[in-house]
């Protein structure tokens, strides 16, 4: 392959992951009126994977959390599985959200595993974008081996969000929610819906 069309790749994959990243995401009609309910308390899985209304409970009690006196600006850092361990949790939070019903183990594994799930969104839909680009240069070029280094780009950008180990059915839970689901967990929105479908 020439090294000119090996660096026209590698820019058209630079710029789609730019503006992938620099591009807000944005679901009309979603988290666009959070409203308040009451807290209930919940018997979390005990399983790795995160369902709805686990995924519903966690995100209202953050919110609930990130509102308390208490709570610290470093919080949504323990949510990043990277940035963790570096942080230190009060034992005034822990009883609190002991006192809501979760062990705090559980309660920061669904936090991470929700924040992992949505950079596999978001590394999906880079995918998606890469791969339309991808596919537009492998119509237009007649060199074979170009075309086989193309196909092989494909093929990686679409499974680049599977290195983060979470499942499709995660991935699709959250996806039509992204924006919002991020935002609570960055601390940008707070969530308290009346009503646990309006995430």
């Amino acid at each position: 392959m020439k090294r000119a069309h090996k660096k026209f790749i590698n820019v058209i994959v630079f710029i789609g992951l730019a503006y992938f990243v620099t591009r807000p995401m944005y679901y009309p009609g979603v988290g666009d009126n959070p409203r308040p309910r009451q807290m209930s308390v919940q018997i979390q899985a005990k399983n790795n994977i995160i369902g709805f209304k686990e995924m519903d409970d966690f995100l209202f009690l953050w919110s609930e959390l990130l509102e308390q006196s208490f709570a610290t600006p470093n919080l949504p850092a323990m949510l990043d599985v990277n940035t963790a361990n570096e942080q230190k949790l009060s034992s005034r939070v822990q009883k609190w959200i002991k006192n809501q019903g979760w062990s705090v183990e559980r309660f920061f594994y669904v936090g991470q595993r929700l924040n992992s799930i949505v950079k596999a969104c978001r590394l999906k839909i880079l995918a998606a974008q890469t791969s339309e680009s991808l596919k537009l240069q492998l119509e237009q070029t007649k060199d074979e081996e170009l075309r086989v280094t193309i196909q092989r780009l494909m093929n990686e950008q679409s499974q680049m969000y599977r290195t983060l180990n979470v499942s499709d059915g995660e991935i699709e839970m959250v996806m039509p929610h992204l924006k919002t689901v991020s935002e609570i967990l960055s601390g940008e929105l707070i969530y308290k819906p009346d009503n646990r479908k309006q995430i």
